[in-house]
């Protein structure tokens, strides 16, 4: 049996916080989902473009900006969105150790 969750390139990890970004010239929030070394799904209640490019704000103690571009949108129940996106510079190398570290995370999205 082939499932979307076979047929994924990188492993995911599941993590539940919420973000800031700037979209548009607005500051608005999201509620990640998961994240790979290519990429990351969050929902917000704001509809993105696909292909539109725009800076995250992950929180910590040394908050990380980074830069994405929209691979999918998909409307969700509520007037909510679920969002899929790469990240602009590539793959970010670091995040192996930890999904690795969560014994190859939670299932995952296609990069």
């Amino acid at each position: 049996m082939t499932n979307h969750d076979e047929r994924r390139k990188r492993p995911r990890i599941q993590l539940k916080l919420t973000f800031s970004m700037v979209y548009e010239n607005t500051v608005v929030t999201g509620d990640l989902i998961d994240l790979s070394p290519g990429g990351i799904c969050f929902t917000s209640k704001i509809e993105f473009s696909q292909d539109s490019r725009f800076f995250l704000t992950l929180p910590g103690n040394d908050e990380m900006e980074i830069g994405v571009q929209v691979v999918r949108c998909d409307q969700l129940p509520y007037a909510s969105y679920k969002i899929a996106a790469k990240f602009v510079e590539g793959e970010l190398p670091f995040l192996d150790s930890i999904i690795k570290s969560t014994k190859g995370g939670m299932p995952d999205t296609k990069d």
